[in-house]
């Protein structure tokens, strides 16, 4: 089994945006050659039918998870997210991007290679005060 990549999406009122987003974000996974690609959803209780939506796409995206919950700020979605993210879902790294389209998807295939290069730069010698 690869490691998983896991991309937070919180959202709020975001049923006309957050079809797409998903679409565009599992778009790119088969550009991902080190990771398995997750998407979580937080929403917030969107009176819109966010949820409603996400929950139509989960048959056709099997990495596709949702979580709802009270609106409680973009703050406390994104703790909520990487809580799920990190026990439930044991993924490797978690990124965030904004529902509404702000990010651009085509930069995930990126995101594990610059973590993978974060991790070098701060585990090489002399990184650590013990040498």
């Amino acid at each position: 089994m690869r490691p998983r990549a896991c991309v937070i999406l919180p959202t709020y009122n975001e049923a006309g945006n957050v079809g797409s987003v998903i679409g565009r974000v599992f778009g790119k996974a088969d550009e991902i050659a080190t990771h398995d690609l997750h998407v979580l959803v937080v929403d917030d209780n969107s009176p819109d039918g966010t949820a409603t939506v996400v929950k139509t796409l989960i048959p056709r995206y099997e990495n596709l998870h949702l979580i709802t919950g009270p609106k409680q700020g973009l703050g406390e979605a994104y703790k909520r997210g990487m809580d799920y993210a990190l026990r439930e879902l044991s993924c490797d790294i978690v990124f965030e991007m904004d529902a509404d389209g702000q990010h651009d998807p085509a930069l995930i295939p990126v995101l594990p290679i610059l973590q993978a290069m974060a991790w070098i730069w701060s585990s090489g010698p002399g990184s650590h005060p013990e040498g």
